[in-house]
This record gives structure tokens, C-alpha cells and sequence, in this order.
């Protein structure tokens, strides 16, 4: 027997007695429908009320043709709302509606806030631009159109008592549909449009109000900002600059590339970043290629110091120059700027730096919030700044370390040389904490040397096209070369490039000199911007000290040793054998850290002591020095035979006053003669007979020399300690060695007219010179 639910004939009484609300087919409206009807009510009045508030907002500015495209939608909205059946269709045309209303309500939005502000003319001037703007016309006309169709499509709905709408309710939904079809193509046709985003081009015109907005602000006051004591030519933008510091495209890439992320982060670990390098290695060309890729969105200003300009030398003016930029790069910081100058300016135009710092830069950049986006600051060739350097330029590195700290979408990029001065400041920062360092030194070579092959290679093809050039086609090998002489140093590639293009029909004669000489030989025009270069560095590192004759002595003599030295023995300690105090070498390899390296690494200085070894960043340096019609200042410049004679008569000194006899004291505690004896030691014996066939002789160098042939001659022949030569493999191919620089030196006599040297050459008999057979 089945057990299933009978239903009592009381319960279908019921059922026929009173309707059943719930059922499809009772004619009244379900609980479920009375839900949907209440959603769709509510996403109606909505819709009209976004509607509403679009058209008041499209009155501050309006904007053709969109007052008639809210009409339309509302005209919609109203006949949807006569619908009570089909709800998922209304709701599903309703959202459609409300999906293009919002697409317009955002374009609106943002003309808006941009205008809000504006005074009538501002506002009228912002209606000419908006009403000029040809592609947001052709997308509205384009809406219009299509809504206009759509709305034909509505007119065709009916308005129905809910007892008839059975008889239209599928025809009605089919509408509904089509209708939702409409407004939904509609909607993408409208937010792009021949690859061109909506959003992208309500950007565009955003932006030129903001333009517009912010040089009618800037016109108001530009009075007030051009009493700063600013400079005109420091900025990226300067053809000073551009001529100083030209990237070929394509090279220091992944250094563009870190820094560029770096700015970007809003939350770097660190918000300073230093660049450093030797002179001629390329930071301007960074800084200046950093300034132009960041200028649209984050590059606040840029201060390019250079040596020779008055108005781009000065510490002072960094701090005015700076804020100047910012009022010109940031709106939102206009009107700070500009209350900050007016009480800057009656205490005077020079003020102390910390007064600028205050007033001009930090009480303006604190009105911004921490999440507003990153503002960059790029100071470039701080060392080049004619300022005291003891003093003025580390102060102002400092106070801008402290800036960065306090206001933190502050980022700062400098460039500078590794001078003493410079990089201990930034260390003794209270604000280190917050600074990274890049040693370009640092730079894998074979990296560099791409970069450089490819600048000379775009140089040259630059030249090609536009006329014959001879050293292209005859020497294939010559862009190789010329980085392979270039050796790391931007400048002297640029430098000789520029040269060879100039003079592009002697441009094959003049690099095979190049070629031969590596690099020594070429008429001064040729390096002249790289001496000018060398030039200025020697001057600021020394100049001030022309009067002391003592010290400009000493600088003279290190300088000798940095030229001429091929043994990389020049350091405190190896010096100090040789008569010059430790305080002066460490102090002039300190001042020429922008042209000279470690020799360990040929990496640039981190502390100088008594063991930095140092040598020449490049070899144009020391060539430079050497040659006369390059080096015009006598200070500095070093005649090779006079150099080598200093060299020869410090080895003589050596040798004679005693130092070997405090070496012979000790040969008992020394365990391994190499090891023990000092580096210099090694040196001078190895060398004695090389410096005296390369120098001038002189009557002090011949009775040096002379009193070292009666003294200790015999010893360094016979190779007896201390006097041994370490290079040698054997102790006949030592004597053959040392016999045959004597041979040399004699040689070296004959081409001088001095027969004294001849005359105690041959009567040296007190060591047994004279009469001594090795054999």
C-alpha cells in the first residue's frame, strides 16, 4: 500500500477558494516578483539620481553634446521603468545603462576637479579647450547616434496593466534585450575608439587644464618667484648641459633602468642615491638621461653644477634655483612656493642655506601627504661647485640629506667625483642611514666597453650618411680600437670621436697616429676638451696653494711619481723612503680621487692610508701632464727627462744615506728577504738604471751618482743584501741585468758633455769596481 501524501478535498477547496499569490498563473504579482520589482526600483532611482548629478556637474564646464546623452539615458530609464514583467531583462538593460553612466560620469568627474577651482575666465578657457577637443567631439556625436537608436528601439515598448501584459511579455523582453545589446556596444564604443581609451584621452585633456590652470597661476605670480637669487642655466634642459652630457641611446641601460625603478618606488629602502666615478666616466650623461625620462611625472628640478658658468658654480643658488623649478613642475606646490618667498625674501637675498632650506623647499613640501607620489631632485657635478669646499658644499649636502628624511616621497639623485669632501659629508650624515652608493668603477669593463663601442658606432654611421667618411670604410677595426684606448672614459671616447668626425678627410692619418702612439699622439685641438677637463680638477684640487712654494714642491713630485710610475708603487708608505711625508701624498691622491684609482683594483678610494696604493683612472691623464702644448699651467705640467731625474736622484738618496745599512741591521730577523724587505726597496733596486738612462743629466745627479759608485756600486753589482734585484731569475742573468744598465748609463754620458761622469766612471776603484772580474 502506498504511503505517499494524500490531499484532503477541504485543502483543494482552499486552493481554489483563495488564490495562491505564489503560483505564475494566479494574475498577481508572486512574493519573488514584489522582491525583483523592489530591486529594480531601487537600481532605478539610483540610476536617476547619478543622472541628476551628472547634469548638474555638466554645467560648470559643459561639454557638447553630453547634457543631450543624459537626456536620452533618462529618456530610457523612464520607459524601462513602465515595465512590470521581464524583470531580469530590465535589470539586466538597467545595469547596462547604469555601466555607460558611469563611464560618463568618470570623463565628467575628472573635467571637473579640474575645474571646480577656476575663476569664469579660467572656466571659459576650459570650455575652449574641452569644446576644441576633436576626439572626445567624434566620441560623444558617435554616443548621441547610437542612443538616438536605442531610443527608437524604446519608443516601441507599451505601457501595460499587469492583467495584459501576457498578450506583449515576450515581445517586450526582446526588446529589452536588443535595447541592453545597444547600450552595451554603445558603452565600448565609447571608452575606445580606434586604440584610444576613454580614459586616456579625458587624460590628455585633464592635463592641458591642469597645464593651462598652473601657467595662469604661474603668470599671477611670477613676479614674486623671479626675485629669487636663482641660476638660469643649471636645469637639464640647459644647452650647456646637453652639450656636456649626451647619452647615445641604448647604452647605460640597466643603470637608467635601476634608478628610474628606484624613484618610482614609493617606499625605497633608501631615498637619496649617489652616483660616483672619476672625472670623464659619465655621470652627467646619467643624471641628464634620468632628468628627461622622468620629467612628465616626477622630476621636480635638476641643478647641474658647472665650473665654468658663474650662475651654475655657486652653493647658494641651489636652494632658490630648486624651489623656482618646483613652483614651475608641481601646481599643487605653487601656492606654497609662493607664500614661502614672500616671507624669504625680506630678510635678504643671500641667506644662509639653512634659512633657504627652510622657507623655499621644506615648510612648502610638507603640505604634501607621504602617499602622494615620488618628487625627485637631481644635483649633478657637485664637485665642480666654486664654493669653500671645507665648508659650503658639505653643508648643503647635508641639509639635504635632512630633507629627505623629514618629506618622504623626496628622492634626491647626485652625481658627483669621489672628493674627500663630498663623500665624508654625505658618511657623517646624522641621515646616512638613507643614502646608497653606485661606484661606476663598480660597472663590469666589458659592459662599459659595449656601451662605448656603441656610442663611436652610431657616431660614426651618424657621419656616414651624411657624407663621405673615409675611417669607416679603411679601418673596419677602428671603432674596437678607439674603445680599447678609451679604456672606460666616456669623455676621451667622445672626446677624440668628436675629433675624428670634424675632420672626417684626414680622419685615417689622424687615427693611425692614435693607433701607434696609444693614445699620446694628436694635436692639442684634439683633446681639447678633455685637457680643459684635467686643467680645471688641478686647479680647484691645488691652486689655492701657488704661493707656498714648499708644499707646491711636494705636489709636484707626487704628481711626478703618478706620471711616470709603471710599477703602481705610489703610496704613503713607498713615498715616504724617498724623502716625501706621508700627510702630502695622502692629501694630494685624496684632492685627485676624480682622476686616480686604486691600483689594487683600479676601483675608486673608500679610506686613504698609509698603504693606498694609487695610479691613473686613465692613461690620458698622465699624458696630459707630460705634454707641453695640452698642459699650459708650469705648475703641473711634468718634463719626462726632469721627471725621471727626480725619480733617479730619490733612488741615488736612498741608496747613499744610509737606509741600507739599517736593512743590513736586520738581516738577521728577516725570514724571507722578498717578504721582508719593504715594496719600495724592491723597487728602486730593480729601477736605478732605467730612471738614469731616461733622465737629464745633471750636475747634482752626477755627483749622486758619483758618490753611490764609491759608496755602495760594487755592492749593488755583486748583488749582496740588501742589493738584491728580486725579478731576476738567476744570479748571472742579475749581473748580466745590472752590468748592462751600467753599459746603458755610460751610453746614456756620451750623450752629454760632461766628462766628468766619464772620469770617476772609470777611476771608481774604492769597492773594487774598477778591477772586478765577476768571473
Amino acid at each position: 500500500m502506498s504511503l505517499g501524501k494524500r490531499k484532503t478535498p477541504w485543502r483543494q477547496s482552499a486552493t481554489f477558494d483563495q488564490p495562491d499569490v505564489n503560483h505564475p498563473s494566479s494574475g498577481l504579482p508572486t512574493v519573488q516578483e514584489r522582491g525583483d520589482g523592489e530591486r529594480v526600483d531601487a537600481i532605478l532611482s539610483s540610476a536617476k539620481g547619478i543622472v541628476g548629478v551628472a547634469a548638474d556637474l555638466s554645467s560648470d564646464v559643459p561639454i557638447p553634446g553630453l547634457s543631450r546623452a543624459f537626456s536620452v539615458l533618462e529618456s530610457l530609464l523612464s520607459k524601462i521603468e513602465q515595465m512590470r514583467s521581464n524583470k531580469q531583462e530590465a535589470r539586466d538593460t538597467i545595469n547596462s545603462l547604469k555601466a555607460l553612466q558611469d563611464a560618463l560620469n568618470s570623463s565628467l568627474n575628472e573635467i571637473h576637479f579640474q575645474t571646480k577651482d577656476m575663476d569664469s575666465t579660467g572656466r571659459q578657457v576650459a570650455q575652449e579647450m574641452v569644446t576644441g577637443s576633436d576626439g572626445l567631439k567624434k566620441r560623444i556625436t558617435g554616443l548621441l547616434s547610437e542612443l538616438q537608436d536605442t531610443e527608437d528601439i524604446a519608443n516601441e515598448l507599451r505601457r501595460r496593466h499587469w492583467w495584459s501584459r501576457f498578450a506583449f511579455t515576450q515581445q517586450d523582453a526582446d526588446l529589452l534585450k536588443k535595447i541592453h545589446r545597444k547600450v552595451i556596444e554603445a558603452t565600448e564604443n565609447f571608452k575606445l575608439q580606434g586604440g584610444i581609451a576613454i580614459e586616456g584621452l579625458i587624460r590628455d585633456i585633464c592635463d592641458q587644464l591642469r597645464r593651462v590652470s598652473h601657467e595662469r597661476r604661474l603668470k599671477a605670480n611670477e613676479t614674486t618667484l623671479k626675485q629669487l637669487s636663482r641660476s638660469k642655466d643649471a636645469s637639464y634642459k640647459s644647452h650647456y648641459v646637453e652639450e656636456k652630457a649626451k647619452l647615445q641611446a641604448g647604452t647605460r641601460e640597466q643603470i637608467l633602468h635601476e634608478v628610474v625603478d628606484w624613484v618610482k618606488d614609493r617606499d625605497p629602502a633608501r631615498r637619496i642615491h649617489v652616483i660616483h666615478g672619476p672625472a670623464g666616466i659619465g655621470k652627467s650623461a646619467i643624471s641628464r638621461a634620468v632628468s628627461e625620462a622622468l620629467a612628465e611625472e616626477y622630476l621636480g628640478a635638476s641643478f647641474f653644477f658647472q665650473r665654468a658658468l658663474a650662475d651654475c658654480n655657486n652653493a647658494y643658488l641651489v636652494f632658490p634655483t630648486i624651489a623656482y623649478q618646483l613652483a614651475h613642475s608641481r601646481s599643487d606646490l605653487l601656492p606654497h612656493i609662493v607664500e614661502g618667498v614672500r616671507k624669504h625674501l625680506p630678510n635678504g637675498d643671500c641667506q644662509a642655506l639653512e634659512h633657504q632650506l627652510r622657507d623655499l623647499l621644506e615648510l612648502p613640501l610638507r603640505q604634501i601627504t607621504s602617499e602622494s607620489p615620488p618628487i625627485l631632485f637631481v644635483i649633478d657635478g657637485t664637485d665642480e661647485c666654486s664654493n669653500n669646499p671645507d665648508d659650503v658644499v658639505p653643508k648643503m649636502l647635508q641639509l639635504l640629506c635632512q630633507l629627505a628624511q623629514e618629506i618622504l616621497p623626496l628622492r634626491i639623485l647626485i652625481a658627483t667625483r669621489p672628493e674627500s669632501y663630498i663623500m665624508g659629508a654625505l658618511r657623517s650624515s646624522p641621515h646616512c642611514e638613507i643614502i646608497e652608493y653606485r661606484d661606476l668603477l663598480e660597472v663590469a669593463p666589458e659592459v662599459i666597453d659595449q656601451d662605448i663601442r656603441l656610442f663611436i658606432d652610431a657616431e660614426f654611421k651618424k657621419c656616414a650618411t651624411s657624407g663621405t667618411f673615409p675611417l669607416f670604410k679603411e679601418r673596419p677595426d677602428a671603432v674596437a680600437e678607439l674603445a680599447r684606448l678609451a679604456d672606460g672614459l666616456f669623455i676621451y671616447a667622445s672626446t677624440v670621436v668628436r675629433f675624428l668626425v670634424q675632420d672626417r678627410h684626414y680622419a685615417v692619418d689622424i687615427y693611425d697616429r692614435l693607433l701607434v702612439s696609444q693614445g699620446s699622439l694628436g694635436s692639442p685641438q684634439l683633446y681639447e676638451r678633455l685637457d680643459l677637463l684635467y686643467g680645471e680638477i688641478l686647479n680647484s684640487a691645488f691652486g689655492r696653494f701657488r704661493a707656498d712654494s714648499v708644499r707646491m714642491d711636494h705636489i709636484h713630485q707626487v704628481l711626478t711619481w703618478i706620471t711616470l710610475d709603471e710599477y703602481d708603487v705610489v703610496s704613503a708608505r713607498n713615498l715616504q723612503l724617498v724623502g716625501i711625508p706621508p700627510s702630502v701624498t695622502m692629501d694630494i691622491v685624496e684632492r685627485l680621487r676624480s682622476v686616480l684609482v686604486n691600483s689594487t683594483d683600479s676601483k675608486g678610494f673608500e679610506d686613504i692610508d698609509m698603504d693606498t696604493h694609487a695610479k691613473p683612472c686613465h692613461a690620458s691623464f698622465p699624458q696630459f701632464l707630460l705634454n707641453d702644448a695640452r698642459c699650459k699651467d708650469a705648475a703641473f705640467r711634468i718634463e719626462s727627462h726632469s721627471g725621471h731625474g727626480l725619480i733617479a736622484l730619490a733612488i741615488l738618496t736612498l741608496f747613499i744615506d744610509g737606509y741600507a745599512d739599517t736593512l743590513i741591521g736586520k738581516k738577521d730577523d728577516m725570514i724571507s728577504e722578498e717578504d721582508e724587505f719593504p715594496e719600495m726597496w724592491r723597487y728602486v733596486n730593480a729601477n736605478l738604471g732605467d730612471q738614469l738612462t731616461k733622465a737629464r743629466f745633471t750636475k747634482e745627479l752626477c755627483d749622486a751618482f758619483y758618490t753611490f759608485a764609491r759608496t755602495r756600486l760594487g755592492s749593488w753589482l755583486r748583488g749582496e743584501f740588501p742589493w738584491r734585484d728580486f725579478r731576476s731569475s738567476g744570479w748571472h742573468k742579475f749581473y748580466d741585468d745590472r752590468l748592462e744598465d751600467m753599459v746603458n748609463v755610460r751610453a746614456w754620458r756620451t750623450r752629454y758633455p760632461m766628462s766628468i761622469f766619464w772620469h770617476f766612471w772609470m777611476n771608481t776603484s774604492s769597492n773594487g769596481v774598477k778591477n772586478w772580474n765577476p768571473c
